[in-house]
């Protein structure tokens, strides 16, 4: 097919805007003819893997004037398990595949991120020969409840996610196929756009596609590796100011931790990669104003899995030097910033709650904006593990006699060269506490 028989309709309230605008009281609706259409190299029909396509308008979109356009995020970020996310569409709103209304309104529905390693809910293709099956690592799953799904015709519409870090929404994924029996409460297939936005930038046009956050795309095939180049959050904001339209933002309300669960809680759920963790044995009790460039990093994992707690070290008023290996959950996925919770100049892991046992009571804690991983971090190996935390705020270095920033000189310490290591972990091998 040619590009001269696609047309666009944006800020349409049905599928038969803009002849029926009357439905719309804004009347806002506009069609737009296509110049060019750009499939990706390696799109397997039978597969449906790298299942995207760019397609350039042959004018633009007045996004400065139109309440009902507006452009949505892309980003190197994607959602966790069981993360709230929606799909949008005018597809058909029932498994018979009938319609129900006409013209078939927009609508959207909310979906739970499923791990594709559930076989049971998220569906893949195999091929004629019955030699190859989708490749699940090019994709996103998400379901819902039973009645609350895609359908045909919605492919090709966002699954949109939220990031507590900017306040805007974002496109993790583009909804690609699903179940053959709509609404049956199974998952759906998204291919995962965050791997190919380096190809997406090279194929939009010049200036016209921004990625919305800095870091290293590992991208899928037909893309290089590229950073993506900063940009202001203008996206993935809906035009009509509302701050929680589709209820997911509240799943990222920021929570305290408690000190009476600031260790592991992990419900036997422990991995080799956590018991292997390293700790302090024997060495001294001290201060936050000796060791006072010390952090102590406490993870929210998501589903109430409990917590992960570790070391980090301040080396700017905003940014914290971590290991990226305590960035993952017990899936070794990433987790997301908003679940990140550092507190610096505290005397005991327990602080601030426990100020009472430090007569500064110098203890604050901060929480997390953006997490930068190295690029290069393997797990399990952890070659390269290390990782940046920006915090929400600054640390008040002039203020505050226990907390510091510590050096980071081009030097290496000889062989033989004492140091010192500080840290709150356990102080006993079998990760009980003490």
């Amino acid at each position: 097919m040619s590009a001269s028989q696609f047309q666009i309709v944006v800020g349409a309230i049905d599928n038969g805007a803009p002849d029926t605008n009357a439905n719309d009281p804004t009347g806002c609706a506009q069609t737009f003819e296509v110049q060019s259409i750009t499939a990706h190299p390696d799109f397997n029909y039978e597969l449906n893997n790298n299942d995207v396509a760019i397609i350039t308008l042959a004018s633009a979109i007045d996004l400065s004037s139109k309440t009902c356009a507006c452009t949505l995020c892309l980003k190197n970020r994607q959602p966790n398990v069981e993360e709230k996310c929606i799909v949008s569409g005018y597809g058909f709103d029932n498994a018979n595949l009938t319609l129900s209304n006409t013209p078939i309104p927009l609508k959207w529905v909310a979906q739970t991120i499923i791990s594709e390693d559930d076989v049971a809910a998220c569906p893949v293709f195999a091929n004629a020969a019955g030699t190859a099956e989708t490749d699940t690592s090019l994709f996103i799953c998400a379901g819902g409840s039973a009645g609350q799904d895609s359908c045909l015709e919605d492919q090709g519409g966002a699954l949109a996610c939220f990031d507590p870090t900017t306040s805007s929404h974002y496109a993790a994924g583009l909804l690609s196929f699903g179940s053959e029996t709509c609404g049956a409460g199974l998952g759906g297939q998204n291919t995962k756009l965050p791997l190919y936005l380096s190809w997406i930038q090279q194929n939009a046009l010049v200036g016209d596609v921004v990625i919305s956050d800095t870091g290293t795309v590992t991208p899928a095939p037909g893309g290089s590796t590229t950073p993506a180049p900063p940009s202001g959050e203008g996206c993935g904001l809906p035009g009509n100011g509302a701050v929680d339209p589709f209820g997911i933002v509240s799943q990222f309300k920021s929570k305290r931790r408690l000190s009476s669960v600031h260790r592991m809680n992990l419900n036997g759920r422990r991995k080799e990669r956590i018991r292997g963790a390293p700790r302090i044995i024997g060495g001294f009790d001290t201060t936050a104003t000796v060791i006072c460039w010390q952090a102590y990093v406490v993870v929210d994992l998501p589903a109430n899995g409990g917590q992960i707690s570790c070391g980090g070290i301040i080396i700017g008023s905003r940014t914290i030097l971590a290991s990226a290996s305590c960035l993952l959950d017990l899936d070794a996925n990433p987790v997301v910033a908003s679940s990140i919770f550092v507190t610096v100049g505290a005397m005991d892991s327990g602080a601030p709650t426990t100020n009472a046992n430090d007569p500064t009571g110098c203890a604050q804690e901060y929480t997390v904006t953006r997490t930068i991983t190295y690029p290069t971090f393997q797990y399990p190996t952890s070659d390269d593990d290390l990782a940046l935390l920006i915090l929400s705020e600054a640390i008040d270095l002039q203020g505050k006699p226990c907390a510091c920033t510590i050096c980071l000189p081009n030097r290496i310490p000889a062989v033989g060269e004492t140091c010192v290591m500080s840290g709150y972990g356990n102080e006993i091998a079998n990760s009980s506490g003490k």
